[in-house]
């Protein structure tokens, strides 16, 4: 198992504990890339396909992603999966 496979396991497992960073690094592993950022508005896409990805940055006293968006990522990143096979 590899570290993007060892990380979505995680991330499954433990949503509300997951940094802003480590959401970037599996959507580029996937073959994501940013491609608009406003303030802490950050819009990922393929650029073989498949749906735009919406995160907001955490700011304040917060350090972690909103859950949803975790698992949100999680299911386009599958579907992004399923799509190849």
């Amino acid at each position: 198992m590899g570290s993007r496979d060892k990380l979505i396991v995680r991330m499954r497992s433990h949503p509300e504990k997951v940094r802003f960073e480590e959401l970037v690094r599996l959507l580029r592993a996937s073959g994501y890339e940013e491609r608009q950022v406003r303030g802490s508005h950050h819009r990922f896409v393929r650029p073989a396909g498949g749906p735009a990805i919406h995160l907001v940055r955490p700011h304040g006293r917060e350090p972690y992603c909103r859950p949803w968006e975790v698992l949100e990522v999680l299911a386009a990143i599958e579907e992004s999966n399923d799509d190849r096979t």
